[in-house]
């Protein structure tokens, strides 16, 4: 189950959803350092992290380092815009209301499709 776990925060900021769900992967599964191809994927590919503040990618980024997760893939973008074209590659969306606040119909179904 965990190996195809990709988990995202379209709005980072500091990464504190992502740091929260790997410090619970580690509470609650803790199986998974047990196996390499695991860990190997929970350093690497299970999580990302968007925001277009160059000050937020850079704290973000340090945080998950500080937090055990060796390669964060934090990375400036804007996941509302037209031009975002990730669609089915996520598992689990984490995001709080400052992400949907005055979202058009338009940017309504490009998060539907973010997250599908």
């Amino acid at each position: 189950m965990l190996t195809n776990t990709r988990i995202v925060d379209p709005a980072a900021g500091t990464a504190g959803f992502l740091m929260a769900s790997a410090e619970y992967l580690r509470e609650n599964h803790d199986d998974l350092f047990l196996d390499n191809e695991l860990k190997e994927h929970f350093n690497n590919t299970m999580f990302y992290g968007f925001d277009f503040d160059s000050t937020m990618l850079r704290i973000g980024a340090m945080n998950m380092m500080l937090h055990g997760i060796d390669n964060p893939n934090i990375e400036y973008r804007d996941s509302l815009s037209k031009n975002n074209t990730d669609t089915n590659k996520y598992t689990l969306v984490l995001a709080n209301e400052a992400v949907i606040c005055g979202l058009t119909p338009e940017k309504a179904r490009n998060i539907k499709e973010f997250a599908a």
